[in-house]
């Protein structure tokens, strides 16, 4: 399979990373970029099923996204080898976890959703998927368990940054539905795009 550098996984990783770096400058413009039933229904903010994904309540949030993020999307464009196709692949993701998120916040309109793990768990079901079909199939097995161990160790990182933010804010409460969520997209995806393709 083709190879390419993973262009569109590290352009949203610098959006990512710039949005992050604005709303710690201006906090209060955090307000207009994350999602809520309030902010997409009765205020029209349509935008916000894309911005949020962008939007980190602090630091510890935006480190253990980003490097889940850029860990996966990086494996995973490397398999897909089309910028296109993944550009499409996050914008749909964002989307998807989006409206789930929407309809999980339905019941408390001030209730928020923000942060890129949606989509990271879209990126893993992919990949696990891409996996589980091709696993006769890989070029190399030694190239696949170098990835894998890759995911792995964010994995460890990512459960690390939870596990002390959970401990620095008890009432923080994390949306796991929607990571399942993405998850399934994420898988749904795959099997989709190898049958096109």
């Amino acid at each position: 399979m083709k190879r390419m550098i993973p262009v569109c996984t590290f352009f949203l990783t610098v959006l990512i990373c710039l949005n992050f770096s604005f709303n710690y400058l201006f906090p209060k413009m955090s307000y207009y970029l994350v999602l809520n039933s309030h902010s997409f229904y009765t205020r029209k903010m349509y935008y916000v099923l894309i911005t949020y994904t962008f939007t980190h309540l602090h630091i510890n949030h935006f480190i253990s996204n980003i490097i889940f993020f850029l860990t996966c999307g990086c494996i995973v464009e490397l398999h897909v080898a089309n910028f296109k196709i993944m550009l499409f692949f996050y914008l749909s993701s964002m989307i998807a976890t989006g409206i789930y998120a929407l309809i999980y916040t339905c019941t408390n309109p001030l209730q928020i959703s923000l942060g890129a793990s949606g989509v990271v768990c879209a990126l893993l079901g992919f990949y696990f998927t891409h996996i589980f079909l091709f696993w006769k199939n890989l070029s190399t097995l030694m190239e696949e368990l170098c990835n894998m161990s890759i995911i792995c160790l964010s994995i460890y990182l990512f459960i690390l940054f939870i596990q002390f933010y959970m401990q620095m804010n008890k009432n923080g409460i994390i949306n796991h539905k929607n990571h399942l969520c993405g998850f399934l997209y994420g898988s749904c995806f795959c099997f989709v795009y190898w049958l096109v393709v």
